[in-house]
């Protein structure tokens, strides 16, 4: 994990604060798999909507 996405998923982990870290960080690296050619904007979009709708 870079450190645009390790401070992408900082900030997940204390928007989202009754999911477990790990699960935030898993979240992230499985949309920044998915999304191999898209912008951090859209994998961070991706990974917020994975984890308000599971």
């Amino acid at each position: 994990m870079d450190q645009e996405f390790a401070g992408m998923a900082e900030r997940l982990v204390t928007e989202f604060p009754d999911i477990p870290a790990q699960q935030v960080m898993a979240t992230v690296c499985r949309c920044s798999d998915e999304c191999d050619h898209a912008s951090s904007y859209f994998v961070e979009a991706a990974a917020r909507a994975t984890l308000l709708h599971p």
